[in-house]
């Protein structure tokens, strides 16, 4: 079974309605990158016996990107991320990569308020923070 740093073995109660996950079916080799979706349940299917069978991808710059952010600037291992504009509101994005901590500010006018700080662990979690802090995001492929 593949262990790095990218992914970590979720527990049950991440399991919800929009969660993106990675499963391997017995007797597979290979991942499939798969999304509870609101017409089962949050454990359907979830084999809490073998949760060696599920990986999720820890937040990364294809997550961030993928819901709209572009990168501004990389620096060792810090990337800055902004979305939006001026009608809808510009946001920077700010990761910590090694921590997983994230930094949320608002850039209105001359303005540079913190919206969050705060770990966040994969994708699914922060869309659930920028739906709470109401800043607009591109709805991926994966929805």
């Amino acid at each position: 079974m593949e262990n790095n740093e990218k992914y970590y073995i979720p527990n049950l109660q991440e399991f919800h309605i929009g969660f993106e996950y990675e499963w391997m079916r017995e007797g597979d080799t290979s991942w499939t990158r798969t999304k509870m979706m609101e017409n089962t349940s949050p454990i359907c299917g979830v084999d809490a016996q073998r949760m060696n069978k599920y990986r999720v991808k820890y937040l990364d710059r294809w997550g961030i990107e993928d819901l709209g952010f572009s990168l501004e600037d990389e620096k060792n291992l810090i990337n800055i991320y902004v979305i939006g504009d001026e009608h809808q509101g510009l946001y920077t994005l700010i990761h910590y990569k090694p921590t997983r901590l994230v930094e949320i500010y608002n850039n209105a006018g001359n303005k540079h308020e913190a919206h969050f700080t705060g770990i966040i662990k994969n994708k699914t979690e922060l869309k659930i923070l920028l739906n709470q802090l109401r800043i607009p995001f591109k709805n991926n492929k994966h929805d």
